[in-house]
């Protein structure tokens, strides 16, 4: 009988463990596609920019 509540014990353990590993991955990827996201943003404009400026220049 010990040895069954024992065994359940560690296997929630370890699926709680399993859990937050796969959470916190959720959340790498998130911020990964959002720092991403941001970083294209940024390029975009001053794309953006640079068009305007070598538009304004050949007129």
């Amino acid at each position: 009988m010990y040895m069954k509540q024992k065994k359940l014990k560690e296997d929630g353990k370890r699926k709680a463990h399993a859990a937050e590993i796969a959470k916190e991955e959720l959340v790498s990827k998130k911020r990964k596609r959002e720092e991403r996201r941001e970083r294209y943003r940024k390029e975009d404009k001053l794309n953006r920019k640079k068009k305007v400026r070598r538009n304004s220049e050949s007129s």
